[in-house]
């Protein structure tokens, strides 16, 4: 398949590099593919649903060799870094001279190890701007999941009534993790209650909460999961992350997914706990000074 409108051609390599700012249009070309890997895809998966569903501005590429698409990568919201699904070296820098044109002022880049590497090494080649390393992650999808014994309280789904408290909490969360802000807390916050895609671990009152995605190609994500400093060592995470994971496979999920941060032993180590399996290492490069 051939794609019109192309912004990147190695002709060496057969790598077609198309851009659209249709999410629809991003996933109706490239579902098949990224449905073929639904656990290392569940990040952009999960994004182009999301933007669906909960329209958005956005940049989405489509990267295809020899006619095949091979990867996948997306801006949205079109401030933030862009994420991408892994590839060969050869794809991935032919992605960022694509993505250059399109977004010369990108932030940076969000994705598997090797292929954010190869990306950011050659947008730093071809913009004559520095990278620097950010943020490095895990990724873990459940084997078999074991629920901790022994801790205070019980799960519920979050309110209306935990609404406030939930705006504050995500704040925290990407405080702590160093993740870029959310553009409007309360609406996203609003969206998960009316989803119910956010549950509470409550014990006289809430102590931690853990949010999910929305199940894409039977694989669910886990995330954000926080505990605010003054309820922490209490056990609280692991239980409300056990609970959504029962939760979802209680619900049809074939298997669940998550991230951790790599800065964060303690994290990883709950998750390996609780029956979480390392798949992939991902990093996150930050463009500029």
């Amino acid at each position: 398949m051939r794609f019109g409108g192309v912004l990147g051609h190695h002709l060496e390599m057969a790598i077609i590099v198309q851009q659209t700012e249709d999410a629809a249009d991003a996933l109706a070309r490239a579902g098949e593919f990224l449905a073929t890997r639904p656990v290392e895809h569940n990040l952009v998966l999960t994004i182009l649903h999301d933007r669906i569903a909960h329209p958005e501005p956005g940049r989405y590429w489509i990267v295809a060799d020899d006619d095949a698409i091979v990867g996948v990568a997306l801006q949205s919201p079109i401030t933030f870094f862009a994420t991408v699904t892994p590839m060969a070296r050869a794809q991935a820098t032919a992605l960022a001279e694509a993505v250059a044109l399109a977004a010369p002022e990108l932030p940076g880049v969000n994705g598997e190890a090797g292929t954010t590497a190869a990306f950011a090494g050659h947008w730093a080649e071809i913009r004559g701007t520095p990278v620097t390393p950010d943020i490095g992650q895990r990724l873990y999808r459940l084997g078999t999941l074991r629920i901790p014994d022994g801790i205070p309280g019980r799960a519920r789904t979050a309110t209306v009534d935990d609404h406030a408290l939930a705006v504050d909490w995500a704040r925290g969360f990407h405080a702590d993790t160093g993740e870029p802000p959310l553009l409007d807390p309360d609406a996203h916050i609003r969206v998960r209650l009316a989803e119910e895609r956010l549950r509470i671990w409550d014990n006289d009152g809430p102590r931690a909460m853990a949010g999910f995605m929305r199940t894409v190609s039977g694989i669910a994500r886990i995330g954000p999961v926080y505990t605010p400093p003054e309820h922490r060592r209490h056990g609280y995470a692991a239980a409300s992350t056990a609970a959504v994971t029962q939760h979802l496979l209680d619900h049809h999920a074939d298997g669940c997914v998550l991230y951790a941060a790599l800065a964060n032993p303690t994290s990883n180590a709950i998750y390996r706990r609780l029956g979480y399996e390392a798949v992939a290492e991902t990093l996150r490069y930050r463009f500029g000074s």
